[in-house]
């Protein structure tokens, strides 16, 4: 007669119902008794409820208690501290998160997602390493007053993260808010009629607002189809406009010159040394100009003039 198989019993700790239904199915399918909890306050209580779970696998950012301080407890109880012990985090990530686990006394530090195949195989070979004789899992290695010292320094790092990604949010959305003020406002000034250049010095002072360090100016071609007039340039040196007034497009006329007059975006990342600016580079250094590009502003039926940053 043969002997039935005793059913390995898996405790799942997991706030997000996807992962735990995911987590479920798999350890299921291979024949695993499943028990769920949604925190570690509730996995505590699932362990004293089950004198007979063979292996914990817990999430670490979960509310009331989070996978850390549910593993210190885990540990610090002698009817539990013999259960292998795996994080498996996607926010808790780095080295130094693993390293603190691992002191827990954590048997595996597992990162979302895994190959469902390697998360079996895990499970198999810590299983097995436990039915061995003097193969149990190793105690924590650290003091309670360094778990908690090392526990607050990543809940100090997590926080001081996610502060930095708030605040880069907020400097995003100030910037979606300007940028959709300056538009009404340029909106504005072309339903009442205010004169072409502006409306062109409005939008290339806004630009430079939210682009500090750069200038801007718009160059229209003339009626002759040769020459660049400046329409617009808030904000760069009066003698440096003057010395570019209707300047004669061509191959080699800076960047906006060849701009308008091949019809392609010209990018230089260094006046002073680019073929194009070999005749006007004292020129654009003397003002401080270390970068240029210029995009033509084209029709269907012939181009327009420049856009020059």
């Amino acid at each position: 007669m043969k002997r039935k198989m005793i059913k390995k019993t898996i405790l799942i700790v997991e706030d997000t119902f996807e992962n735990l239904y995911l987590l479920r199915v798999i350890l299921e399918e291979e024949g695993y008794h499943v028990i769920e909890a949604n925190d570690g306050s509730e996995g505590l209580n699932k362990l004293y409820e089950n004198n007979n779970v063979d292996l914990i696998i817990s999430d670490i950012l979960m509310p009331i208690m989070d996978g850390f301080m549910f593993c210190q407890a885990c540990k610090e109880e002698k009817l539990f501290e013999h259960i292998p012990f795996v994080f498996y985090t996607s926010t808790y990530t780095e080295k130094l998160d693993e390293d603190f686990a691992l002191k827990l006394g954590a048997a595996q530090f597992l990162r979302k997602p895994i190959d469902h195949d390697e998360l079996i195989i895990m499970v198999k070979n810590i299983l097995d390493k436990v039915n061995k004789p003097l193969k149990g899992v190793k105690k924590a290695v650290v003091t309670k007053e360094d778990v908690f010292k090392l526990y607050n320094q990543r809940l100090i790092n997590k926080l001081e993260h996610k502060s930095l990604i708030l605040e880069s949010e907020i400097i995003i959305r100030k910037k979606a808010e300007n940028l959709l003020i300056q538009k009404n406002e340029i909106l504005n000034l072309i339903a009442h009629n205010t004169p072409l250049k502006k409306v062109f010095d409005h939008i290339l002072l806004s630009y430079e607002t939210n682009h500090p360090g750069c200038f801007a100016t718009i160059c229209l071609l003339d009626d002759d189809g040769v020459h660049l007039d400046l329409i617009s340039a808030p904000s760069m040196p009066k003698a440096y406009n003057l010395a570019l007034k209707r300047i004669v497009i061509g191959e080699k006329v800076a960047s906006c010159g060849t701009a308008a007059f091949t019809k392609k975006p010209v990018i230089v990342s260094d006046i002073s040394t680019d073929k194009l600016w070999k005749d006007y580079k004292d020129l654009a250094l003397k003002h401080q100009l270390k970068s240029c590009w210029s995009i033509p502003i084209l029709t269907k039926s012939n181009d327009k003039g420049v856009y020059n940053i």
